[in-house]
């Protein structure tokens, strides 16, 4: 991981008045967390440890908020194909409300102060997700009539 260069590419979006700039933890698999428990394999905890704490420590010494979905959309090692990709279209739903409500609480701060967006973040039930009963109303271009 290379912090100095995503320190220097902050530095440079920070130029621009209207850009904010948050940290993204991506979400995992749950399935990472019981292979450590499983195996118990100490030197991975410990490079699972120096991470959470060189982020942290960037964090703190940058001013960033950071996101972390995870906790609240509740994933299962079943939402996943497989350590990476999520496969349930719930899941996925869950994700993206989530990640929409994060980013509309970083752009609605008055600044990027992490404190004021991690006051926010706090979660939320967002409950099932929304189903469209109606296919979406199709468009004409140009005033040309839509073939069957």
């Amino acid at each position: 991981m290379n912090l100095g260069l995503y320190q220097r590419m902050i530095q440079r979006l920070r130029a621009y008045p209207r850009v904010k700039v948050a940290l993204y933890e991506t979400i995992e698999n749950p399935i990472f967390d019981d292979l450590l428990k499983r195996y118990q394999k100490q030197d991975a905890r410990q490079h699972v440890k120096e991470y959470e704490d060189d982020i942290a420590r960037f964090e703190r010494e940058n001013c960033l908020p950071r996101f972390d979905c995870g906790p609240e959309i509740g994933l299962v090692v079943e939402n996943f194909w497989d350590p990476f990709h999520m496969r349930d279209q719930e899941a996925r739903q869950r994700y993206t409300q989530v990640l929409a409500r994060h980013v509309a609480i970083l752009l609605q701060a008055p600044s990027e102060d992490a404190a004021t967006v991690a006051a926010a973040l706090k979660p939320i039930d967002i409950g099932p997700p929304a189903t469209r009963e109606s296919p979406p109303p199709t468009t004409q271009r140009s005033g040309k009539k839509k073939r069957p």
